[in-house]
């Protein structure tokens, strides 16, 4: 995997027979390993010999139940390894074309992306370590290697194949196969006071949407979301049945929007600082923890408004952590050409289980008794803890940093906001947007019932339309803005959006209230896939947190807002009027913005953020 810290050392071909420790030789086909006859006193010594546990990872390098005397990612002795390089006539062996010698602890070039993925210790016919009695094998390669006699082996299935590259200690590594076994590209042969033969497998970078760690991450933001799904509809329903105020669920309600004004742009400068994996976690951690402490304190009939209001604002503050933290992993296993994919699946992942599964978990929980509502949603967040902390990833920070205060690196953070020009674009119609559909949502319902005459049971379900077009819409999106351009497509996106308002404000039966939904739905859904991964390209990885933070509190800031004008507005106007007059504003973002938006071209989605920032300056 690309950055990965890796033991082994790239030495290069030494003849035209055999290769080094370590080589990688992309054009050598694979090998078959055969074995020799053997002895029954060979077979008897060797089943009475206790085997040798490997010094890399516990169980990397078994072969066919044996244990190499080395683990995978363990280098060989340094008066071996100079041997090796000095050869037989005591000059040092070139390089052949495109290998380079890496020492113990290196770290390959960020582009280079190398084929290392496992490797297999084979006993060769050679010196034997001391004390230990090596089996003889053979084996047939590529053309000018000695080849092999006797009965194939079976395909020797490497023990923990699945597993991603961990770093085991300093220089040294172990990179195990994700799937199947790839090809062997590189064998060690005969050397100085070592006698086995390595075979170095290839394979896909671990890194990537169809990566085990992609996976385990996007687990584990499913089920949080579905904790935030019934947390969301719990929480205030809970409290407007327990206390029957107004104004005590009023104050909750904004107990629970005030961190993303309050807490959001430290978090991202902290997860900065930080490693977001382990900030994820301890987010999930204390808020399992906070939601099993409340159904505790329901039970006991203690949860009043005051300790629903902290709990709420302590729920979301946690959240703001997660929210960055989660960004980050985000953009360090995808790649920027994947950047589309990893969206349209987070998005379906959050839209399916805050949107869809968690009001229906909620509905169920709260109808049998309500504090098992809280109780799920802590066993969610357990869950999501459990699934982040098998996330198989580092995110590297500088070795030496300038020590600056919390202050001046949320400043940094929004100056490059402010500066880079697409990229305050791309934020900038995400904040207006959603203060016009902050605005709709807020008159919306109402409408329904007077312009569409639809029942107040059934009103819900059209917040149900709208997550069946953004589950529909993000995993066509990236699709979409690979043959079209991701800027073309997200202004047709705001054009849908706005046409769905549209239809909102201007139709009259009933079936088109669902379908005005389900349009707006799939704008929506599309803008939020596009506009994350360009943001995600636009910025470097070291101000990831922040600006992704800037981005939360620009929306959620501009969203009361919305909603509190939208009142006013409908009563000295119409329903109609401030439906037709939303529509109107998204159309006028949309053009407004698009001359940028187009500005993004293609040729970006494999751009390092450095290099999209330079074609799109300031």
């Amino acid at each position: 995997m690309a950055g990965s810290r890796t033991g082994v050392a790239a030495t290069g071909v030494t003849d035209g027979r055999r290769a080094g420790p370590g080589v990688v030789h992309p054009r050598h086909p694979p090998c078959r390993v055969h074995r020799t006859g053997r002895t029954g006193g060979q077979r008897r010594a060797r089943r009475a010999r206790p085997p040798a546990r490997a010094r890399g990872v516990g169980g990397a390098g078994r072969v066919d139940g044996h244990r190499g005397p080395a683990g995978v990612g363990t280098l060989r002795p340094p008066a071996a390894t100079a041997a090796h390089e000095r050869g037989s006539g005591g000059v040092a062996r070139p390089l052949p074309p495109g290998e380079v010698r890496l020492p113990a602890g290196a770290r390959f070039p960020a582009g280079a992306r190398p084929a290392l993925r496992c490797a297999r210790l084979l006993h060769h016919r050679g010196t034997p370590p001391a004390g230990h009695r090596a089996p003889a094998r053979r084996w047939r390669g590529p053309a000018g290697v000695r080849p092999g006699r006797g009965r194939p082996l079976r395909r020797a299935r490497v023990a923990g194949a699945g597993r991603e590259p961990r770093v085991v200690g300093a220089g040294s590594a172990a990179p195990v196969a994700s799937t199947g076994h790839g090809d062997v590209i590189a064998t060690t042969g005969h050397e100085p006071g070592g006698g086995r033969v390595t075979l170095i497998e290839t394979g896909a970078p671990a890194a990537g949407v169809r990566s085990r760690a992609f996976r385990r991450l996007l687990a584990s933001w499913g089920a949080s979301s579905i904790g935030d799904g019934v947390l969301t509809a719990a929480l205030p329903l809970f409290t407007a049945v327990s206390t029957r105020d107004p104004v005590s669920v009023s104050t909750v309600a904004v107990a629970s929007v005030l961190p993303w004004l309050l807490v959001a742009l430290p978090a991202g400068a902290l997860v900065d600082r930080w490693s977001p994996r382990a900030v994820l976690i301890t987010s999930l951690v204390v808020r399992s923890g906070l939601t099993l402490s409340l159904s505790a304190l329901i039970v006991l009939g203690r949860a009043d408004v005051t300790v629903l209001a902290v709990c709420a604002f302590l729920l979301s503050s946690a959240e703001t952590f997660a929210d960055s933290a989660g960004q980050t992993l985000l953009v360090t296993l995808a790649a920027p050409s994947e950047l589309e994919r990893a969206n349209g699946r987070v998005v379906s992942t959050e839209t399916a289980g805050v949107e869809i599964a968690g009001p229906l978990a909620a509905a169920a929980l709260f109808a049998w008794r309500p504090e098992w509502c809280f109780l799920a949603v802590g066993l969610t967040f357990v869950l999501a803890g459990a699934l982040a902390a098998v996330v198989g990833v580092r995110v590297e920070r500088p070795t030496a940093r300038e020590v600056t205060t919390l202050r001046t690196e949320v400043c940094e953070g929004m100056r490059f906001l402010v500066r880079q020009r697409t990229l305050r674009v791309v934020v900038g119609v995400v904040g207006l947007t959603a203060f016009v559909t902050s605005g709709v949502n807020a008159v919306a319902f109402l409408h329904a019932i007077e312009a569409f005459h639809l029942p107040a049971a059934s009103v819900a379900t059209l917040l149900v339309c709208t997550a069946v077009g953004a589950l529909v819409t993000a995993p066509l999106a990236c699709r979409a803005a690979l043959r079209w351009g991701g800027g073309s497509v997200m202004v047709a996106a705001l054009a849908v959006l706005a046409a769905g308002i549209a239809m909102l404000g201007l139709g009259h039966a009933p079936w088109v209230a669902w379908l005005a939904y389900l349009v707006m739905g799939v704008g929506a859904g599309g803008w939020n896939v596009l506009s994350s991964a360009n943001r995600q390209r636009l910025t470097p990885r070291p101000l990831m947190g922040r600006v992704t933070s800037a981005h939360r509190v620009l929306a959620w800031g501009l969203m009361p807002l919305g909603a509190a004008l939208a009142g006013p507005l409908a009563q000295a106007t119409s329903l109609r009027a401030v439906l037709v007059g939303a529509a109107v504003l998204v159309m006028a973002i949309a053009a407004l913005s698009a001359p940028r938006l187009l500005a993004l071209s293609r040729t970006s989605d494999h751009a390092t953020p450095e290099q999209v920032a330079e074609s799109h300056p300031a």
